[in-house]
């Protein structure tokens, strides 16, 4: 990602069970809260046109934007390793592995709301860690 061109602060968020309790018939539940997993993530963010989403009673605009995102900033470089003859451990390669996932939650800091990530896409080019990964994302929560 081309440095300079951020304009937005983001927090990425993941489901994590925190507890377990106790529903009406006895059995015991997971609960679930969203946890920040990433804080204060420098994004670009373009707000895309609304578009309809059929309810029962009627249409209403869906918000939707999309973000650049370093890929440094949400994930890791892992690197691969083999063991060679005397028993060292030897690179091979590296391997991207992306910290958030689509359903994850998003927020941003100058638009009220919560957004959920749609299936990410990661823009390579000729190397093992993208470019930037750009996400695709829609208000869930006001």
């Amino acid at each position: 990602m081309i440095d300079g061109f951020e304009n937005e602060r983001a927090t990425f968020l993941t489901e994590e069970q925190t507890g377990v309790e106790e529903d009406p018939y006895g059995e015991s539940e997971p609960v679930y809260e969203w946890s920040p997993v990433y804080e204060d993530v420098a994004v670009r963010t373009e707000q895309r046109s609304a578009e309809y989403v059929r309810e029962m009673y009627g249409e209403w605009p869906q918000e939707v934007y999309r973000l650049y995102v370093d890929p440094r900033d949400i994930g890791d470089v892992v690197a691969e390793t083999e063991a060679d003859t005397d028993g060292n451990e030897v690179v091979v390669g590296r391997s991207y592995e992306l910290g958030v996932a689509a359903d994850d939650r998003v927020e941003l800091a100058g638009v009220t709301g919560q957004f959920a990530l749609q299936p990410p896409t990661l823009q390579r080019l000729d190397s093992e860690v993208p470019e930037h990964v750009e996400l695709e994302v829609t208000r869930v929560e006001v």
